[in-house]
Parts: structure tokens; sequence; C-alpha cells
């Protein structure tokens, strides 16, 4: 990945994100799908208003902790539900990128792993606050407990869609990005 990319995903501040991503897409002469990739992605992450309030991405990955948790006999619907999240989460674009040769599966795999993990530490950071609670709020934890629960919520809701719709394979990077990211 090139040095300015890697910059810009070390980055934590969606607003900082935003400027770099933009300066990067105005310094592209049409040429590095990588940066279009990246700030599509961020697009779909923040929005294309201004606004960097609302993430996404963790959206989605709450979406899909209700659908793992859910009982399957919701199956139809559920699939339907993580089909459009992963057109929502970019996929489907960085492998229309691939089929089309302007990236490798490698460098879409890159840049699609290094935001996707940048929005499971977000919630990996949101999560390790006093606020996080186990199903329901029901139960607080302590603060070793409720990293542990949190680190085991998102690598199982990960793993569980995967398996449960046979989606092993597009959200495989998906997936890879949670586990590193809560075993962090």
């Amino acid at each position: 990945m090139r040095a300015e990319l890697e910059e810009f995903y070390r980055e934590k501040d969606p607003v900082r994100r935003r400027e770099m991503i933009s300066a990067l897409a105005e310094a592209d002469t049409g040429e590095n799908a990588d940066v279009r990739l990246a700030g599509r992605l961020f697009a779909l992450r923040y929005g294309t208003n201004d606004r960097t309030d609302i993430d996404y991405f963790i959206r989605s990955m709450l979406t899909l902790m209700s659908i793992s948790r859910a009982p399957s006999f919701f199956a139809g619907h559920q699939k339907r539900q993580a089909e459009k999240i992963i057109r929502e989460l970019g996929i489907t674009e960085a492998e229309e990128l691939i089929a089309a040769g302007k990236l490798t599966r490698d460098e879409a795999e890159e840049i699609l792993y290094a935001e996707f993990q940048s929005a499971a530490e977000t919630y990996v950071d949101t999560c390790s606050d006093g606020e996080y609670h186990r199903l329901l709020g029901l139960a607080a934890a302590t603060d070793n407990g409720r990293k542990t629960a949190m680190q085991k919520d998102i690598t199982d809701m990960g793993r569980t869609v995967a398996e449960r719709f046979h989606m092993e394979e597009p959200l495989r990077v998906w997936c890879r990005a949670l586990e590193d990211a809560a075993g962090s």
C-alpha cells in the first residue's frame, strides 16, 4: 500500500481522514484505483456530506451482530440483510475493480482490510468504556470482563454470519479485520 494511504489509515479522526482522502483524490489523475477505492469506502462509511458523526460501518457491524444472535428461522430475511451490508461495505465494488483489472486482489483486500480494521478498532474503543453491557444491559461487567465480552461478541458475529449464510468468501477480509481488532 502506498505511504499516503498507510498514513490515512493510521489516522483515527474522521474529520482529518476526510481532509486526507480529499487531498489524495484531488491529486489523483484518475489512474489510482487504490485511492478511488479508499475514497469510496470512506464515503460509504461516513457519507458524502461534511458530517462524520455517523459511522455506517459500525451500524453495519451492529446489524450483523443482531443477525448473528437472532433465531435462524428468519434466515431468508437475514441473508438479504447480510447481502445488502456486503454492498454497503464496498466489498462488491472492490470485486468489480478486481474483475476490471484495475486492482489486484491483494491490493483491493489490503484497502478493504485497512478500512474494516479502522471501523472495528473504533468499535472496540467505543465499547471499552464503562457503557458496554452484554445482552439488554442486564449485567454490568468489570473492565476486564467487558473487554473479554466485547472481543468475543465481535469475533463471533463475523464467523456466525459468514457460516450461517455461506458467505465465508465475501466476508473473509471483514472477519479477519474484526478478529485482529478484537485481539489488539
